[in-house]
């Protein structure tokens, strides 16, 4: 019973601190997010036309070799 009681406790003893901690945090503002989130989505973008052409490119070399 008395492990019980400390699983409990710790477990209260974890939230709790959690919850101070979600306090200190710096929560962006929504134009921040709008921004962050509209960056996120041009760089995956990019990155995969990037890679789209890389692959595209390299499977036309591979394609030419193979003759």
């Amino acid at each position: 019973m008395d492990k019980l009681k400390s699983i409990y406790a710790g477990v209260a003893k974890y939230l709790k601190s959690v919850q101070t901690e979600l306090k200190r945090v710096s929560w962006p503002s929504k134009q921040e997010l709008k921004s962050s989130t509209v960056i996120v989505l041009l760089t995956l973008v990019a990155v995969t036309v990037y890679l789209w052409a890389c692959d595209s490119v390299l499977a036309k070399v591979f394609e030419l070799i193979r003759k």
